[in-house]
């Protein structure tokens, strides 16, 4: 499953159902982006989710909305 860092997974930080959320959400986010999960950017992207999520928002939604459509390499 992709998402499921073990050292997260191990320090109890997220639940089994919030990663879920996380993936689904990240999924998403790589396609509106055209981005592949496996790489930099994705890697990128699920890192931002995560601290999305930690700070406090949790909802699927409202995470992939903070992405947007454009592709990671056009932001500054």
């Amino acid at each position: 499953m992709i998402g499921k860092s073990k050292a997260i997974y191990e320090r109890g930080t997220l639940r089994p159902s919030e990663i879920d959320l996380l993936q689904r959400a990240l999924v998403v986010v790589c396609a509106r982006r055209k981005t592949k999960l496996e790489s930099e950017d994705g890697r990128k992207l699920a890192l931002d989710l995560i601290a999305l999520f930690e700070g406090g928002m949790r909802d699927e939604q409202d995470l992939i909305n903070t992405f947007g459509y454009r592709p990671r390499s056009e932001e500054k």
